[in-house]
């Protein structure tokens, strides 16, 4: 019995997707290709300490995947990520090095209906290209 226990890993039956890392690296960052897979930044450059905006947090993947495509219609120059914390779905925005520059998106965040936005402190791309919508 002992063999098995030592053998077994958890993480090789999961059917969702693995946390993000410690590094506060984002799961799924995506833009919008109809695939739905996840697809980082490209040339997504350095990661450097900064903000992002929770927008939405649910334990339905379904509901926090429409919210995301919402949020991207609002605003499609911003990043939008998928972050899965067991046993909720978060949705983040932005890649803000500046507290103040993830505030003023709250506000912009609250006036089109997500009004429990809040700035994250968690790491960010430096430099990342427009999203390709």
């Amino acid at each position: 019995m002992g063999r098995y226990e030592a053998d077994f890993r958890p993480s090789d039956h999961d059917t969702l997707p693995a946390p993000a890392s410690r590094t506060g690296a984002p799961l799924l960052p995506q833009n919008r290709d109809n695939s739905g897979d996840a697809a980082a930044p490209e040339g997504e450059g350095e990661l450097v300490q900064g903000f992002r905006v929770q927008l939405f947090s649910s334990t339905d993947i379904d509901a926090a995947k429409a919210k995301k495509l919402e949020a991207e219609s609002f605003f499609p120059s911003e990043w939008f990520y998928l972050q899965y914390d067991p046993p909720t779905y978060k949705i983040r925005g932005g890649n803000f090095l500046q507290r103040y520059e993830a505030e003023r998106f709250v506000k912009l965040a609250a006036e089109r209906g997500f009004g429990d936005s809040w700035a994250v402190p968690e790491k960010v791309f430096k430099q990342p290209p427009p999203p390709a919508r």
